[in-house]
């Protein structure tokens, strides 16, 4: 009886550290221009940052449907754009391209990476390509997932 107890407290105590110690990878980054970002660190391995579709999507589609299989070799960085998910809104209404370019450096800069892979689906695929334009220096390497790179062609009838 004293080993059945002893085991149930080991797993309830080893439950209950889990979940802790996932809430505690859930973040906010602050951006050089005050806007609250959500950010979720999870896995181990080189920094990659996830930039999600959209406009107005999130990170956790993504990391539900198995974008979490890249935290076995890699650290990934969920966030969630400005105004879209568990983020704030901008308070100046800056949802530009060149903002949401500013918005990965702010993360990327904020973990301490030198260096990060970009990870980015659909609409992602422009601010995630156009920081690799302005940063080259701070990209190890830029995965495209079913992404547009102009904005103008992905809307046009065809």
């Amino acid at each position: 009886m004293k080993h059945l107890l002893l085991s149930t407290t080991c797993c309830i105590v080893f439950v209950l550290n889990t979940f802790s110690q996932q809430r505690v990878n859930d973040t906010t980054v602050l951006t050089s221009d005050s806007v609250q970002l959500y950010l979720k660190v999870s896995g181990n391995g080189a920094p990659c940052i996830f930039v999600h579709g959209g406009p107005g999507a999130w990170s956790r589609s993504f990391e539900a449907m198995g974008g979490n299989r890249l935290e076995e070799k890699l650290t990934m960085y969920y966030f969630d754009q400005r105004g879209s998910g568990r983020s704030k809104a901008a308070a100046n209404n800056n949802y530009s391209l060149g903002r949401l370019v500013e918005d990965i450096e702010n993360i990327r800069s904020q973990t301490g990476s030198e260096q990060v892979y970009l990870v980015a689906h659909s609409f992602g695929g422009i601010p995630a390509f156009k920081y690799a334009e302005k940063y080259p220096q701070h990209v190890k390497g830029l995965i495209l997932l079913n992404a547009t790179l102009y904005i103008y062609n992905s809307l046009s009838p065809r």
